[in-house]
């Protein structure tokens, strides 16, 4: 076997050690994971609202404008209400307030441990160093949050 055969070989490949992440990248994964937590844990001290959406009135935040000026829910119409729900591990109350809620969430909890691992160990975490992964995980998002959203619209029609 040549060098170059050697080089496309993954097998013949030696181990190479991940680069150590700057103290810099390290602080800036640890704010972000906190930044994550700190989402899940205000969401859990919110009472969701019993209309399904609402819940961040709580925190000073005005009603939904495009409900207000159009009269049809807006894709994120109860998101808060969702994570609040799901906080409470009421996965059902959670899923019917906004499934797009209830998978954002989960991906915050899955993101934010990778964030906080990646940050500890100084080197990316295989939960975050996924482009991939990733990128299908935000194209899936965006699909739930649509297709809620179109149905939601069909009801209130």
């Amino acid at each position: 076997m040549n060098a170059s055969e050697r080089l496309n070989d993954p097998v013949q490949l030696p181990y190479v050690r991940p680069e150590q992440l700057p103290i810099a990248a390290r602080m800036l994964l640890f704010f972000s994971a906190a930044g994550l937590a700190g989402l899940l844990v205000v969401a859990g001290q919110l009472k969701p609202d019993s209309r399904g959406l609402g819940t961040h009135e709580q925190l000073g935040l005005p009603p939904c404008a495009i409900q207000a000026m159009m009269g049809i829910p807006c894709p994120s119409c109860g998101m808060t209400t969702s994570w609040s729900r799901l906080m409470r591990a009421d996965i059902s109350g959670s899923l019917n307030a906004n499934p797009a809620g209830t998978t954002a969430a989960l991906i915050a909890v899955v993101l934010g441990a990778g964030l906080f691992s990646s940050g500890w160990n100084g080197r990316w975490s295989r939960l975050v160093a996924a482009p991939r992964f990733w990128l299908a995980v935000v194209i899936g998002q965006g699909l739930v949050m649509m297709i809620f959203w179109i149905c939601k619209i069909a009801q209130w029609a």
